[in-house]
């Protein structure tokens, strides 16, 4: 398969999805294929229409992508199956643009010396800082995921960080997960169902149901323990949210970008 003009990927229809969305949804994926590094040897369009009214994002567009045996996905959902189909563009543009230069920016990632063998040396990461409880501030700030995501796009986005652990919201179900790094790869913990979807990346779910409270009652916890951070469910607006420890010894309080600050 190639990248010219009579490119075809293979495609797959689920729900109420016209012939012209679809259209439309082949010719960004193939605008992407053309730019995607090495001979392309399958490429498959997903389109979704959902037919639950409660749904915020019911259109859902999925592309799987072989370039030359690299495996390049991404997974969006949004209102309408035009809009689904220019976030799919979008965000398999990005996915493209690292594998493009995946050896340039190497030196962000953070691997594990033991579970990655890529060459790529631990982060050092600073000592906190002994703040006395008493004296501990709690730090506010959005998470950084702006839009729904895979999980793979989720672990694709902590290395790419260089963070420790990502909070997001995930694009098949709508639900609060955080990822982080853990022995052989990484763990999954979700505020709500595990979402139905095929992960590429060495991910383990957490089955266990995530605590339910307050900032406070976070923070209790995360003094009780050793842990670097607790993911916790906000009862006031049902949203996951994560408490850590920040280096300069206050807390650190990370919620979803489009979620109301927890009391």
């Amino acid at each position: 398969m190639t990248t010219d003009h009579g490119f075809e990927p293979a495609v797959h229809v689920v729900g109420a999805v016209t012939a012209t969305d679809r259209e439309y949804a082949v010719g960004k994926l193939r605008h992407v294929v053309r730019t995607c590094p090495g001979p392309v040897r399958f490429a498959r369009l997903e389109l979704r229409q959902e037919r639950d009214p409660a749904r915020a994002r019911p259109s859902v567009a999925k592309a799987t992508v072989d370039a030359d045996g690299r495996v390049l996905r991404a997974h969006v959902a949004a209102s309408t199956m035009h809009e689904a189909a220019d976030l799919l563009e979008g965000r398999l543009r990005r996915v493209v643009d690292r594998a493009l230069h995946h050896d340039r920016d190497a030196h962000l990632r953070h691997r594990d010396p033991v579970a990655w063998q890529h060459g790529d040396p631990p982060a050092r990461r600073p000592a906190h800082h002994p703040r006395p409880v008493d004296e501990r501030e709690v730090v506010v700030r959005k998470s950084y995921g702006l839009a729904a995501q895979s999980i793979d796009e989720a672990v694709d986005d902590l290395e790419r960080l260089d963070h420790d652990f990502f909070l997001f919201r995930d694009v098949t179900d709508a639900v609060d997960c955080v990822v982080h790094r853990a022995a052989g790869g990484y763990e999954l913990w979700c505020a709500g169902p595990v979402p139905d979807e095929v992960i590429a990346a060495p991910v383990r779910v957490r089955r266990d149901p995530v605590p339910v409270g307050s900032v406070a009652e976070a923070t209790a916890l995360l003094d009780a323990s050793d842990a670097p951070f607790v993911f916790f469910v906000d009862p006031g607006s049902g949203r996951g949210c994560v408490c850590y420890r920040r280096y300069d010894g206050h807390y650190g309080l990370v919620v979803g970008a489009d979620a109301p600050t927890p009391a």
